[in-house]
């Protein structure tokens, strides 16, 4: 069986900031999603659930962001921007 791990989203500079927004919610998602579906596998207890990170990685253009999705308490999850990358411009 396979499971995601990581949730990422790629796409031009040209759409704009509604592009990135849509995308944004997107990834937030599809971690949200990963999580969930760790979080209810059979074998993890419920403090190894508080301690599951899934990174979402997401880039438009040559601007980007690394964040991490967890869940704090059922129901309740916090997204942690951890940083950005530079990617050269040639």
């Amino acid at each position: 069986s396979n499971n995601d791990l990581l949730a990422a989203e790629f796409a031009s500079d040209i759409p704009g900031p509604a592009k990135f927004t849509s995308d944004h919610l997107k990834v937030l998602r599809e971690s949200k999603v990963i999580l969930d579906h760790i979080a209810n596998q059979r074998y993890l207890n419920s403090h190894e659930v508080k301690i599951l990170i899934i990174p979402s990685f997401q880039a438009n253009g040559l601007d980007s962001e690394v964040k991490i999705m967890k869940l704090f308490a059922p129901g309740l999850y916090t997204v942690h921007y951890i940083g950005s990358v530079d990617f050269p411009a040639s």
